[in-house]
């Protein structure tokens, strides 16, 4: 089992390289307590933005949402929303809010529809 700071070092390199299998398998191999205590999604999810290839981003962004986004904190993808936004990445933006939970929503100021 890594520790602590090696997932976070593989999750800052495999984000700032594009190396989708690095993260890929550092996030598989981390247990959720781990997840939960890592403090670099915020510039995890910056380094993501400045890859190159779109469709690379996109694709790491759903890999590190889909594993651990219930712990990214609500300002650092509202941050990432509209880097994306701005770059036109749309794939990667509907990656970024697919994973969000309940919490995430509402702090992001999401108001859900009236029931009917």
């Amino acid at each position: 089992m890594p520790t602590l700071q090696e997932i976070e070092d593989n999750l800052l390199l495999a984000s700032s390289t594009g190396n989708a299998s690095l993260l890929s398998s550092t996030l598989a191999s981390a247990t959720q307590q781990q997840l939960s205590m890592v403090s670099v999604y915020p510039q995890t999810l910056f380094n993501l933005t400045q890859l190159s290839s779109g469709s690379l981003a996109s694709s790491m962004t759903r890999t590190l949402m889909s594993n651990a986004g219930e712990y990214v904190d609500a300002f650092a993808i509202g941050d990432t929303m509209v880097t994306y936004s701005q770059q036109a990445n749309y794939s990667a933006l509907d990656a970024l809010t697919d994973y969000l939970t309940a919490q995430q929503k509402t702090d992001l100021g999401y108001s859900p529809a009236p029931s009917q």
